[in-house]
């Protein structure tokens, strides 16, 4: 394990935490949505609502309009808002007009907002951040090589350089696996954001056929 496998390796762990962030931030957001928006316009339900309230926006604009209107209109005799009644009249249409542009707007907006994921703007910093931190001991001990003795479900992780042999951790293998080019990342639940260990090695296919063997199931791929 030297720099450069370390800095494939932190490139890679970036993507991998950036896509289980991003799909934990689009969960927990989706929770928060009225159930009718958590799944896009298709639902007949959403759709209604949306039409209902476009055109409820558009139909209290006009009656503020011609409430306006008529109340200076009854206040006094050949009173008038504008200049003349034609004039009001002309300011009631427009108040209509105007309500119908944000419906048009309000409809795109709805369209957009549901059609798509939400989106964390902090999840690539913390899967950067993460990634530095699960490599920070390895890059302070590279160059070196990885030993990874397994005994059913246990583990024991061996590391050696310097014409030393230091034993850097021993563990039961539990929960999902993530399987990467350069390393398995071990979750202690199916979407859990960060990993509970990381294991830096060489596509193995005993290694993985080992972990599933013992239980440790592989992780549902998700997008960022």
């Amino acid at each position: 394990m030297d720099a450069a496998f370390l800095d494939r390796t932190q490139r890679e762990l970036e993507t991998v935490l950036h896509a289980r962030m991003s799909a934990a931030f689009a969960r927990r957001a989706l929770a928060w949505r009225p159930r009718p928006m958590r799944h896009g316009t298709a639902f007949a339900e959403w759709r209604l609502l949306r039409v209902v309230g476009s055109r409820a926006w558009a139909v209290g604009l006009s009656l503020l309009s011609l409430a306006g209107l008529f109340f200076v209109l009854d206040a006094a005799a050949g009173a008038h808002l504008l200049a003349s009644r034609e004039a009001d009249l002309a300011l009631c249409v427009a108040g209509l007009a105007v309500a119908w542009f944000p419906h048009r707007r309000w409809a795109a907006w709805v369209d957009r907002y549901t059609a798509r994921p939400p989106r964390s703007p902090i999840a690539g910093t913390m899967a950067r951040i993460h990634a530095r931190a699960l490599l920070r001991q390895a890059r302070k001990a590279a160059p070196f090589e990885a030993q990874y003795a397994l005994d059913g479900s246990r583990a024991v992780y061996v590391r050696i350089g310097d014409e030393r042999r230091d034993l850097v951790w021993e563990r039961t293998l539990t929960g999902w696996r993530h399987s990467g080019e350069h390393f398995t990342l071990l979750f202690k639940t199916e979407t859990a954001e960060t990993p509970d260990c990381l294991l830096l090695h060489a596509p193995s296919a005993a290694f993985e056929a080992h972990l599933e063997a013992h239980g440790v199931r592989a992780a549902p791929p998700m997008s960022a």
